[in-house]
């Protein structure tokens, strides 16, 4: 009989997080971050190497090469959108005929299903066809809710899925073109919105959003009261205003789900800053990852207005969600979300000057509020045995969240009894 786990995928602009949960893990359900190569993030980034596609690295530790293909799944949104707005802010080195943006996607993901497949296997000392996967994508909220981004990335998650399915996992780390393109040619999925396998589009993809906060509530010292978080991504920015709801419980008050007011992401990330600091410092735009991490270096070196300009630009997915979230929520919830606390993940939490912005309330009361990052959930270790650090905790949350079987997630629209503060209906993040 098959051992079940669930993999969650967050396949980033430039790098991409892998999470596999256990159900039958001993002591109790645990989650698995995926260390590959001796790290828990796996280069998005592809490199064009004598014909061939080569994943998992990037131009620091591969030299020579005829091409690197950069923020990949910013591209996708390009040629979906095709209206001209600028997501993708890396070098557009021209891919091969006959291979799209979303065909690549699509084949970097088959590579990190394979990566987490095998990782789950090694560590339960199985066969790795002795151990069946789920998996669930994560998208920005931008995405899922703007339908042709939405059909995009489903293509994207069943056509990996399916060359999975039918190949196996990709050997080693390298397919080559015709292969490649092959592949896309026989096991392209159609992306619409229709699911003919009875299967639930959210068993594919999921909000980023939804999930980096199943993180927040697992956390141990996350209390009780409202919250909001922001995720400073590579390509996007996405902000979340909630508030983890309490109930009665063998005789004791426990954490016990989420309400969502709002859900707001813009394809604006440190992508965008880093271009603004590659500028300023002179630095080649085929150079501009190696910037990625050092930003604080570069943010004290040039203090001009233009970089504190692009920080209130990544803002603006904050300022939208509580905008949002006004009309929705009760006097007495209004009135408590003036001191609300802020966690802020992603590569930009690392940036005290940028984190320092979601310090002052969009409505600009006084008293400014706390930022801080949520702690790590009980059930959550490295494959590789050795201990989380605070600053990974931020580039793991959306994984971990995605790691949870969709049927499993409550579904942040249904009604529950408010036992602490008056509340409105549940209001579903997607409801607009």
């Amino acid at each position: 009989m098959s051992r079940m786990v669930r993999v969650g995928i967050d396949y980033g602009t430039s790098m991409s997080k892998l999470v596999f949960r256990d159900p039958a893990a001993a002591g109790g359900e645990k989650a698995y971050v995926v260390v590959h190569n001796g790290s828990f993030r796996v280069p998005s980034s592809v490199a064009f190497i004598d014909d061939e596609f080569v994943f998992g690295f990037d131009r620091s530790t591969t030299e020579t090469c005829a091409a690197w293909f950069e923020s990949v799944k910013m591209r996708v949104a390009e040629e979906a959108k095709g209206d001209n707005r600028k997501y993708c802010y890396a070098p557009h080195a021209p891919l091969p005929a006959g291979v799209s943006s979303a065909g690549l996607a699509a084949l970097t993901v088959w590579f990190l299903l394979g990566i987490a497949h095998q990782a789950a296997a090694s560590h339960l000392g199985c066969k790795r066809e002795d151990v069946a996967v789920s998996t669930t994508l994560g998208i920005p909220m931008s995405f899922y809710d703007d339908p042709a981004l939405r059909n995009v990335f489903l293509f994207i998650a069943r056509t990996a899925r399916r060359i999975y399915d039918e190949c196996g996992p990709m050997v080693g780390d390298r397919v080559s073109m015709a292969c490649g393109r092959d592949l896309l040619t026989y096991y392209a999925v159609d992306g619409g919105s229709r699911l003919e396998d009875g299967s639930d589009l959210r068993d594919y993809i999921r909000s980023e959003a939804e999930s980096a906060l199943w993180f927040t509530l697992n956390s141990p010292s996350v209390a009780p009261g409202p919250y909001a978080e922001v995720d400073i991504g590579a390509g996007t920015t996405h902000s979340s205003i909630f508030w983890v709801r309490e109930a009665f419980r063998a005789g004791q008050w426990q954490r016990d789900h989420l309400a969502f007011y709002s859900a707001r992401s813009f394809p604006y990330g440190m992508d965008a800053v880093d271009e603004r600091l590659a500028l300023f410092a002179g630095i080649p735009a085929d150079q501009r990852l190696g910037i990625r991490g050092q930003e604080w270096k570069l943010i004290q070196k040039f203090q001009v207005p233009e970089i504190k300009n692009s920080f209130l630009d990544l803002r603006w997915a904050y300022e939208s969600a509580w905008r949002q979230a006004c009309p929705r929520l009760s006097l007495p919830e209004k009135q408590r979300f003036r001191t609300h606390d802020v966690f802020v993940i992603g590569g930009g939490s690392l940036i005290p000057e940028l984190t320092a912005q979601y310090r002052e309330h969009p409505d600009h009361y006084p008293q400014l509020l706390r930022t801080r990052s949520a702690e790590r959930p009980d059930d959550l270790v490295r494959t590789d045995g050795k201990d989380l650090l605070v600053g990974d905790l931020p580039f793991v949350s959306v994984a971990y969240g995605l790691s949870f079987d969709a049927g499993m997630v409550p579904k942040p629209d249904q009604e529950h009894e408010c036992v602490e503060h008056p509340e409105r209906a549940f209001v579903h993040y997607e409801d607009r």
